[in-house]
C-alpha cells in the first residue's frame, strides 16, 4: 500500500521529469506559503504547504525547475479597475514616476486591474522572476461571479493584517471593489457600516464569503456576523481559484 510520503515522492517525480508542460502556482503568504502544479489537462499534479523562510533559504528544489508557465498570487496596493473597452494597451508592466504597477485581466466582469505589489511580497518578485501575477481581487471577483446563490446581493471580504479588501456583486455584476485599513475593530466596523449606508445594503440579505486572515472567534467576525447570519469562510490561499482561471 502507498503511504502519503510515497504518494508526495511520486508527485515530485512526476513534476521533475515533466515540468516543461505544466504550470506552477504560488501562494505567498507571511509565514506559510503554498504551492501547487497543474500538468497540460489542468490536473493539479503535486500541492504542498512549506515555510515561506525555506523559499529564501533555496530550500525548495521546484523552483530550479523551467515551467511552462508560472503564477505569483499577491496582495495587490492601490489596486484601480478599469473597463476593458477603455484600455488599449497589451498586458505588461509600467514604471509610473518610479513606482511599478502591473496589470491583470478579469474576463468574467470585463475589466483590468491596475495594481502595485505590497511590500511584504516584493522580495518575491526577485525570486521568482518572470511569473505573471494575480491579484487577490481577481480570485476573489472570479469566484463571486460564477456562485450560484439564492441572494441577489453577495460581498466578498479578504482581510490582511493592516486592511481589507471588498469586493460587491448584485445580479452577478460587479458593482464596486475597495480596500480599507482595519487597524482596528472600530475602524472595520465604520467602513463595514459605511458600505452597508452607501449602497443602501442590508447585510440580513446578503451572502458574505471571507478570505484572509480572519476566524469566527476573531472580533471583526464577531461584528459582522451580528449584521447577518449568512457568512462564508473561504480557504485564504486561493489555489483553487487561481487554478480555475486557466
Amino acid at each position: 500500500m502507498e503511504t502519503q510520503s510515497d504518494l508526495l515522492e511520486a508527485a515530485k517525480h512526476y513534476v521533475q521529469e515533466n515540468s516543461l508542460s505544466c504550470n506552477l502556482y504560488i501562494s505567498a503568504g507571511a509565514h506559510l506559503s503554498r504551492i501547487a502544479v497543474t500538468d497540460d489537462q489542468n490536473k493539479v499534479r503535486l500541492s504542498q504547504e512549506m515555510p515561506t523562510e525555506d523559499f529564501f533559504k533555496g530550500k525548495i528544489d521546484i523552483l530550479n525547475l523551467r515551467f511552462l508557465k508560472s503564477f505569483l498570487i499577491v496582495s495587490p496596493k492601490n489596486l484601480s479597475l478599469m473597463p476593458l473597452e477603455l484600455y488599449d494597451d497589451d498586458l505588461s508592466s509600467t514604471d509610473i514616476e518610479g513606482v511599478q504597477h502591473y496589470t491583470s485581466i478579469i474576463d468574467k466582469q470585463s475589466c483590468i486591474a491596475n495594481f502595485e505589489v505590497s511590500e511584504r511580497q516584493k522580495p518575491w518578485l526577485s525570486l521568482v522572476k518572470g511569473s505573471e501575477l494575480i491579484p487577490t481581487t481577481k480570485l476573489m471577483i472570479n469566484f463571486l461571479t460564477d456562485l450560484k446563490v439564492k441572494y441577489k446581493t453577495v460581498l466578498g471580504l479578504n482581510f490582511s493584517k493592516n486592511h481589507f479588501e471588498v469586493v460587491y456583486l448584485e445580479d452577478s455584476n460587479l458593482k464596486f471593489y475597495g480596500q480599507f485599513p482595519t487597524t482596528t475593530n472600530d475602524e472595520f466596523n465604520f467602513f463595514l457600516l459605511t458600505l452597508f449606508e452607501k449602497f443602501e445594503l442590508n447585510p440580513a440579505l446578503a451572502q458574505f464569503y471571507l478570505w484572509g486572515y480572519i476566524k469566527k472567534t476573531d472580533e471583526n467576525y464577531i461584528r459582522l456576523a451580528k449584521y447577518s447570519r449568512n457568512l462564508n469562510l473561504q480557504d485564504s490561499n486561493f489555489l483553487s481559484e487561481a487554478i480555475s482561471c486557466e
